[in-house]
């Protein structure tokens, strides 16, 4: 059965919301930098997952994120999509490479609503 992607998604709010989740050992900034990353990844598997469902073929590992960025320039012209995944994908590195991460907090929001946002026009895509 495959992977739903979404639960990366449930997962990045469940780090962000869960009181519970204040318990573990390791550090609320590695807790942080961890849902910019996962909810990334939730978006990212969400866009790939659209393209390889409507070329009818799976993307080559390599290079990939910018695969995918690129079919939703030529196949969806007008779409912020391309655009959010960059910007993303940016932050998503900074948090999984940098060793000092300016507002992360505001990381954490612009994160989880860029996921959304691209889940909510994927969403609205397939149902045109």
């Amino acid at each position: 059965m495959p992977f739903d992607w979404d639960q990366y998604l449930v997962f990045a709010n469940d780090l962000k919301d869960n009181p519970a989740i204040q318990n573990v050992t390791c550090s609320r900034e590695t807790l942080d930098r961890c849902i910019v990353s996962r909810a990334y990844y939730a978006a990212f598997h969400f866009a790939k997952k659209y393209a390889e469902d409507q070329s009818g073929e799976p993307f080559d590992r390599e290079g990939i994120h910018e695969k995918v960025r690129l079919w939703f320039q030529q196949n969806r012209s007008g779409s912020s999509i391309p655009q959010d995944l960059r910007d993303f994908s940016r932050k998503r590195n900074q948090c999984d490479y940098d060793d000092d991460v300016d507002d992360l907090e505001g990381l954490i929001i612009d994160s989880i609503k860029c996921a959304r946002r691209i889940k909510h026009i994927l969403h609205s895509y397939r149902s045109n």
